[in-house]
């Protein structure tokens, strides 16, 4: 029944069309093996996968190089995918950076990052 409910990467890869997923340069910002979270940069992505079985996490500090405020554009616990929705009700919010070095990045955002999920950012440039 759940292997019913996902979509496939085709249908995910779908969703960031025209979001700079060509370009080569990427730099791994965080892998946590104890919490079990990736996170990475790619281009103007900032893409978080929490792999931990049961365990989210809430103001989960992730670094990044990027000055601006940022947005998600990809949420695999959106019920599309088959998820829970717990991320739904901040998709419409500016994450705020902070202007502090964190994993080896200019700065962070806190966000919250549900269990076997992943989250997409992009950027807000003016």
């Amino acid at each position: 029944f759940f292997f019913f409910k996902q979509k496939t990467a085709y249908e995910i890869s779908a969703c960031l069309v025209g979001s700079e997923m060509c370009i080569r340069d990427r730099y791994i910002s965080r892998k946590h093996h104890e919490d079990k979270v990736l996170a990475f940069e790619k281009g103007d992505l900032l893409f978080v996968f929490n792999f931990h079985a049961t365990k989210s996490f809430e103001h989960y500090r992730i670094g990044t190089d990027s000055p601006h405020e940022h947005q998600i554009v990809l949420d695999t616990d959106d019920e599309y995918f088959g998820g829970h929705n717990r991320v739904k009700p901040a998709h419409s919010n500016k994450f705020p950076i902070i202007k502090d070095r964190w994993d080896n990045r200019n700065n962070y955002i806190q966000i919250y990052i549900p269990a076997r999920s992943a989250l997409v950012f992009r950027p807000l440039k003016d």
